[in-house]
């Protein structure tokens, strides 16, 4: 007798990470100037706890103007 298993579901959330992770800094390259935007950490924590993957996207424009 074959097991039919239903496909598994991941809830995810894609978040861009200028303006909603780290707070936008041009061309953004130099690690001292990091910084994360008020409850972004505590908001990806609560999505985590839910059972949400946490994505991170950018177009990291200033990669290609060097």
């Amino acid at each position: 007798m074959a097991v039919i298993r239903e496909p598994m579901q991941t809830k995810a959330v894609f978040i861009d990470k200028d303006g909603t992770l780290l707070e936008n800094v041009p061309y953004n390259v130099d690690p001292g100037e990091i910084r994360l935007m008020s409850g972004a950490l505590q908001a990806a924590h609560i999505l985590h706890t839910c059972g949400y993957e946490l994505i991170s996207i950018s177009n990291q424009s200033g990669v290609a103007h060097g």
